[in-house]
């Protein structure tokens, strides 16, 4: 079950950080056209704080996997890329591992194992918090990890 749930959190970011653009429009937090992501932007220790799908065929129905299923989600990554993504929830507990690098601004994602994959989601950054918002994701609005609809995540990280 669990290995769904990280499936789930890692194919958007695949880990919680996984973004690949800045705005359109330059913005204080230096995340506008010409400025590429790097690296550094990611190391840390990140405690996940909402995890929320949104169908945007009705936007009523929304779920949130930490606040509606008591979920909780870490993520580290050190310096040079390895991370470590736990999600624990009723009934246990499951980590991934992997690397991610930034190449031309573009985040890559490797689990354990597997190909790097691209990750595609719009990312801001304010201080030590970071929103990431996917578009066209497969959500679970039950919790039961059997049917997945569209849907529009929005992933909020603060930094420890």
């Amino acid at each position: 079950m669990f290995a769904r749930w990280i499936r789930l959190s890692l194919l958007p970011l695949a880990l919680g950080v996984a973004v690949a653009c800045g705005d359109d429009e330059d913005d204080d937090n230096g995340t506008g056209p010409g400025d590429e992501l790097t690296l550094e932007q990611f190391v840390g220790t990140w405690d996940v704080v909402q995890f929320q799908c949104t169908n945007p065929a009705d936007p009523s129905q929304t779920v949130d996997y930490i606040r509606d299923f008591g979920v909780t989600i870490g993520l580290a990554i050190e310096d040079d890329g390895q991370f470590e993504y736990t999600i624990t929830g009723p009934g246990g507990s499951a980590t991934a591992t992997g690397t991610l690098t930034v190449q031309d601004g573009q985040v890559l994602v490797a689990n354990t194992g597997e190909p790097a994959e691209q990750v595609t989601a719009d990312f801001s950054e304010d201080g030590n918090t970071l929103t990431i918002t996917a578009e066209d994701t497969d959500c679970d609005y039950t919790g039961d990890l059997e049917e997945e609809t569209d849907g529009r995540l929005v992933q909020v990280l603060e930094r420890g």
